[in-house]
């Protein structure tokens, strides 16, 4: 039974829930396994001096932060076959202005069949602070979240000469180029003094310049890391990936299933209290002046545009989940809403709980 709340489930890259299945477990067998292995996780990070409640900022999306990517033009380093350890060394003391955060680094791909558009895309993106051709070089990426604006203001304040960082993309609202760097990095988390990953032992295997820095680095398994502690950079549930949304509903109900398949309900009392309570909301959004079934419609359309997370059970039993919502307002970027909800899985519905 669900009695922790359980920030994030991360089984978009992972294929252990595939063979798993392959191999006939059944859904209570897995979710049996899903919350021995969180319970584990947990007890792991308690040893390690570390609560798992204080990295949900790092681990949900955060409607009052920002994430930005940073893009660097390897072939201007001074090495350009460990590109990776120059631009780290300037990124990480940076860190130190952040009190917990993922991050994600690796290189932008766009050498593959969909290239062009690929490099497109950051090309109508990315804000240049020294322009580079993009398409001549390989760019190096490095994803931020849950950071103030005043941190890429102070980053490219400070990084303005170093001729290797091209530039950044505010990335923390939904784009295609946000789509396209969620299949591409790998991340570690910054809580306070510590640098988390996934490892066997508490080392810095990454080579980078952390305990130059003053962290300290702290591991656990690398396949409860990516399930438990990876961010998920928020992007639709595309075709061949539903298993992460079915792995999810899992934790919640003990069976698999698609959001798909489930009728979104707002009642009377509920819409009430969200145009009373959360007004300012709802107009900031432009969607004050919808009815009850317009804005319950609204909510069920945008299901499947991202992930959910925050999976809880109430104390009057009721399994709990919430999802980032994004309204287009013309004009303006789009409006993001956290809407939580309960799940009923004997009759297939949802009920909107909240939303902020």
């Amino acid at each position: 039974m669900l009695k922790d709340t359980i920030y994030t489930i991360n089984s978009r890259d992972n294929i252990l829930f595939d063979l798993l299945q392959q191999f006939g477990i059944t859904d209570k067998g897995l979710y049996n396994e899903i919350i021995s292995s969180f319970k584990q996780t947990k007890q792991i990070l308690e040893k390690k001096g570390i609560n798992y409640s204080s990295l949900k900022n790092a681990l949900v999306p955060q409607n009052e932060k920002n994430e930005f990517c940073l893009f660097f033009d390897t072939q201007k380093t001074l090495n350009p076959g460990i590109y990776g350890v120059e631009i780290m060394d300037k990124f990480i003391p940076f860190l130190k202005k952040v009190e917990t955060c993922s991050v994600f680094h690796g290189d932008f791909i766009f050498w593959d069949k969909h290239g062009k558009e690929n490099i497109e895309e950051l090309k109508q993106k990315i804000n240049y602070i020294n322009h580079t051709e993009l398409s001549k070089t390989r760019v190096f990426c490095i994803y931020i979240n849950n950071v103030n604006k005043s941190f890429i203001e102070e980053w490219n304040k400070s990084l303005s000469n170093y001729d290797v960082y091209i530039g950044y993309v505010d990335v923390t609202r939904t784009s295609k180029l946000k789509w396209l760097l969620s299949f591409m990095l790998g991340s570690f988390i910054k809580h306070k003094k510590h640098i988390l990953m996934g490892h066997e032992e508490n080392v810095n295997m990454s080579i980078y310049s952390f305990e130059e820095n003053g962290f300290t680095n702290i591991s656990l398994q690398s396949i409860l890391f990516n399930i438990f502690l990876s961010y998920k950079i928020e992007r639709p549930v595309f075709p061949g990936f539903k298993l992460d949304e079915q792995i999810s509903l899992l934790v919640l109900n003990g069976v698999i299933g698609s959001l798909e398949d489930y009728k979104v309900l707002i009642s009377e009392n509920k819409f009430t209290y969200l145009k009373n309570d959360k007004k300012i909301n709802l107009q900031n959004a432009n969607i004050d002046s919808l009815s009850i079934n317009e804005l319950s419609s609204l909510i069920k359309n945008n299901l499947s545009k991202n992930y959910i997370f925050n999976f809880k059970e109430a104390p009057d039993g009721a399994k709990c989940f919430g999802t980032i919502v994004e309204i287009p307002r013309k004009g303006k970027d789009n409006y993001r809403l956290t809407v939580a909800m309960k799940i009923n899985t004997k009759d297939k519905v949802v009920e909107i709980t909240t939303m902020y």
